[in-house]
């Protein structure tokens, strides 16, 4: 049967080394998974695609997370007991926590942080531009 969708698989970067991701996805679906490697920034940017990222404990990003998202959607999966920070602009997208839009207790710039924040030994801090696409934090 022929289709006119393509799928590609890639493995980047290496157990031991510090990787650095610069990701621009346009119109499609993405899906990564960085469970195995050791990730230093991730920088993001979402047209009107969908985008999934996965990491582990072992994998969460020692550096900068920046997200640009326009009408698209990009979806972060983070072990449960990471604490996370976002620093956000949002514009009439949305963003949502554990499955529930959290945007119209929202201001149109600000910070967000997970409820274990201030005691988790694993923490992220998030930039993220959201236009009228969707961030979505969703824990594993």
């Amino acid at each position: 049967m022929w289709s006119s969708e393509s799928s590609y698989v890639f493995r980047v970067g290496q157990p031991d080394i510090l990787t650095s991701f610069d990701i621009n996805l346009g119109a499609g679906d993405g899906s990564m998974n960085l469970s195995t490697l050791q990730v230093d920034n991730l920088y993001a940017e979402v047209g009107a695609g969908k985008l999934s990222v996965s990491f582990e404990e072992e994998s969460v990003p020692s550096g900068q997370i920046l997200l640009n998202i326009g009408a698209g959607a990009m979806i972060l999966e983070i072990p449960s007991g990471v604490g996370y920070q976002i620093g956000y602009d949002l514009g009439v997208g949305k963003i949502k926590i554990g499955g529930k839009d959290i945007s119209d207790s929202l201001d149109t710039n600000g910070k967000y942080e997970s409820e274990n924040y201030a005691t988790a030994k694993i923490k992220m801090i998030i930039e993220a531009n959201v236009g009228v696409g969707s961030l979505s934090v969703e824990n594993k």
